[in-house]
């Protein structure tokens, strides 16, 4: 998964509320390059990693640094206006 930070602009561009932050996932793939049950999608914005929330790419990454291979991570993302949980295999 390809991480972005979410920067005052990005935040804006994505209508991202008050307290919204942590890392916008997979910026540069498209939604029809994912497989169709991909965790996650471009524009998604992870917010909680195992249900510890995070603020910056740099909890993002150590949270699932901290993912076994093989084990689920869930995410808890804000997709479209909407929190939403997603899961995904660490490999």
């Amino acid at each position: 998964m390809t991480l972005e930070p979410i920067t005052p602009e990005l935040a804006r561009r994505l209508e991202l509320a008050g307290q919204r932050r942590g890392a916008r996932s997979c910026p540069t793939c498209s939604a029809t390059a994912r497989p169709p049950k991909a965790a996650s999608f471009p524009e998604d914005v992870i917010l909680e990693v195992n249900w510890q929330k995070v603020a910056n790419m740099s909890q993002v990454s150590r949270e699932l640094q901290k993912v076994q291979n093989g084990q689920v991570a869930f995410l808890l993302v804000w997709r479209e206006g909407n929190n939403q949980f997603v899961t995904m295999t660490k490999r």
